[in-house]
C-alpha cells in the first residue's frame, strides 16, 4: 500500500491489521459501505423529507447500453447520444444501472433518456450482464443495447496511432484477443452490432443515431450577443461586427431606443 509522506503510518498499520481481523471473522466493511449506499441511493431522500416524487414506468425512460471492443469508437458513441439529449454515464458497472434509474426517478428528475458505456474493464460475467438488463426492464424502462465492432486490423491501427495501452495491458495484439473472447458471450445479447471498421468518429455518430431512429435537429441555430469591447472579445464568437459607428440612444439623444 502506498503511503505519501507525512502520514502516521502507524496508525494506517493498524487500521489495516483490524481490517484483515475483521475479514478473517467474516465482517466486511466496505462491502457493508457499498451496499448501505446502494439502499440509501434507492430509499427516500434522507431526514426531513416526508415523500418521494416517483415517475411512473410509463414517463417513457429509456435506456441505451454501449459497449463493445476497446477503440471500436464506444465513446464516439456515447458523444453523439449526449449531444441528443441523453444522460451518459461511461464505465458504470451494469449492476448499478438499476439503481441509479431508480434514484433519479425517485428524486423526480426529469431523467428520461440515459446512455451508459459498459467495457470490458467491469469484469462481469454474461450471466451479471443479463440479470441487469432483465432488471431494468422489469422496471418498465426500454432499454436497447448497441454492441461496436471492429476487425483486428483496424483496432492495432487506431491503438497505434493515439499511441494508448490496451485496457487489458500486454501487447495490444494479444489484448485484442482476450478482450474479444472475454466479449462473445456479450455481444450475442445485444439488439445490433455495427461494425465500424471503415467509418471514421463522425461516421460513427452518425450510424449510431441512424440505428436507434435519431435525427439532429433541424435548422440552424443562431446566437446573437452584445458585448463591450472594454471586456474583451467573446471567445465563442464566429463572427464580429463592430457597430460602435453607429448612433445609439447614449451618444445620439434623438435615437429612438
Amino acid at each position: 500500500m502506498p503511503v505519501q509522506p507525512g502520514r502516521n503510518l502507524g496508525s494506517l498499520i493498524e487500521v489495516a491489521a483490524l481490517n484483515q481481523r475483521l475479514k478473517q471473522q467474516g465482517i466486511h466493511s466496505a462491502r457493508e459501505l457499498n451496499d448501505r449506499l446502494i439502499q440509501r441511493m434507492s430509499g427516500p431522500l434522507g431526514p426531513g423529507v416526508t415523500s418521494v416524487r416517483r415517475r411512473s414506468s410509463r414517463a417513457g425512460m429509456e435506456c441505451v447500453v454501449v459497449t463493445g471492443l476497446s477503440g471500436a469508437g464506444r465513446t464516439s458513441a456515447l458523444r453523439a447520444l449526449e449531444d441528443m439529449g441523453y444522460f451518459a454515464v461511461d464505465n458504470l458497472p451494469l449492476p448499478l444501472l438499476p439503481d441509479l434509474m431508480r434514484m433519479y426517478r425517485g428524486w423526480g428528475q426529469r431523467l428520461t433518456k440515459v446512455a451508459v458505456g459498459v467495457d470490458v474493464r467491469t469484469g462481469l460475467p454474461a450471466r451479471v450482464y443479463r440479470r441487469s438488463l432483465n432488471a431494468l426492464r422489469r422496471e418498465g424502462i426500454e432499454t436497447r443495447v448497441l454492441f461496436l465492432d471492429a476487425d483486428d486490423t483496424t483496432l492495432l491501427r487506431r491503438y497505434s496511432e493515439t499511441r494508448r495501452r490496451h485496457p487489458l495491458s500486454g501487447s495490444v495484439a494479444s489484448g485484442i484477443r482476450r478482450e474479444r473472447a472475454l466479449l462473445h458471450d456479450i455481444q450475442a445479447l445485444a439488439d445490433k452490432t455495427i461494425d465500424t471498421s471503415h467509418l471514421t468518429p463522425p461516421e460513427v455518430k452518425e450510424v449510431v443515431l441512424k440505428t436507434l431512429g435519431l435525427r439532429h435537429p433541424q435548422g440552424m441555430a443562431v446566437v446573437v450577443q452584445s458585448f463591450g469591447y472594454k471586456h474583451g472579445v467573446p471567445l465563442d464568437a464566429d463572427l464580429v461586427w463592430d457597430v460602435r459607428f453607429c448612433p445609439t440612444p447614449i451618444t445620439s439623444p434623438g435615437c429612438v431606443r
